[in-house]
């Protein structure tokens, strides 16, 4: 069996430090994308290709950014996406705190699949000498109004000289809505770190807290083992249930049937025959004379 010859790797694919040949290959292996490094050495873009530029915070970097983003893609058939990421300073400045820092909201844009290039501490203003300075054809971005000190729509300029394009919001999904979740849910997130391993001082909770949170994974243990135990209660009452309302329905059976039917026979004059009874009657009304008679006759006293 004869052994996979390995691949070779062209020498134009190699590092190289300063060499312009070199930096052309580089470019041209794979169909690498166009570089502000081969902008640097003075390189010119490959015709044809349009050069799209996209800008925002990137916080807690989701579907929602990467769908955008796709769209800025997707817009030509030869597009080289540009997207620039705004430095910690300046969105704390106007737009305030954020979840990631910058370096890591960098690094999560960076791996998106349909990014080209990053371009870091990005400007919040998009200028025409940001874009020739960039060699930026057309700007893509959601079509909302974003204001500043200077204007109250930041890409209006953009809008009127046919340079914007407008891509469409993902609903349900964004990061303020990621942080209302976790606010939403605070007690809940706490007792998942404390289980993970998390200290309260790393949380930043207090004694109080923590052990409130362990009470509740405590209580919730307890009601899930009650949960999971519920089925098979609910099958025994049912079965119970049937059998009882089986042995109802036969006591009240019995019950009415010892009503309607009495323990011993009864006789009634009226099913006698007429003459039977007449007869009987005058027998014991003769027996009943001779009997007083005899009676009387033995109270009297001897002679």
């Amino acid at each position: 069996m004869s052994k996979r010859k390995a691949r070779e790797v062209p020498e134009s694919s190699k590092k190289v430090n300063g060499n312009k040949e070199n930096l052309v290959s580089s470019a041209l292996f794979k169909a690498a994308p166009f570089t502000r490094e081969l902008r640097e050495q003075g390189i010119k873009k490959k015709p044809g290709t349009v050069r799209v530029y996209s800008d925002g915070i990137f916080d807690c970097f989701h579907f929602g950014h990467a769908r955008a983003l796709q769209q800025a893609k997707n817009t030509f058939s030869n597009c080289y996406l540009i997207v620039g990421v705004c430095g910690d300073e300046l969105t704390h400045k106007i737009k305030g705190d954020t979840v990631m820092n910058e370096k890591e909201r960098f690094e999560a844009v960076r791996h998106c699949r349909y990014v080209d290039e990053v371009l870091e501490y990005a400007p919040w203003v998009i200028t025409s000498e940001f874009l020739e300075d960039h060699d930026i054809d057309y700007v893509a971005h959601d079509d909302l109004p974003y204001g500043s000190e200077e204007a109250t729509d930041i890409y209006g300029h953009l809008k009127s000289a046919g340079k914007f394009i407008a891509t469409q919001r993902t609903e349900g999904i964004s990061t303020s809505d990621i942080i209302c979740r976790v606010v939403r849910n605070y007690d809940v997130y706490i007792r998942r770190n404390l289980a993970r391993g998390f200290t309260r001082k790393d949380l930043n909770v207090s004694f109080v807290r923590e052990k409130r949170a362990q009470i509740a994974k405590l209580t919730n243990e307890l009601r899930q083992r009650v949960n999971s135990g519920r089925s098979k209660l609910e099958q025994i009452v049912e079965k119970w249930e049937s059998n009882s309302q089986k042995l109802i329905n036969d006591f009240v059976k019995f019950f009415t049937m010892s009503k309607l039917t009495p323990p011993y026979p009864k006789t009634s004059l009226k099913t006698l025959p007429a003459s039977d009874s007449s007869s009987e009657l005058d027998s014991n009304n003769g027996s009943g004379l001779h009997e007083s008679e005899s009676f009387d006759d033995s109270l009297e006293a001897p002679s």
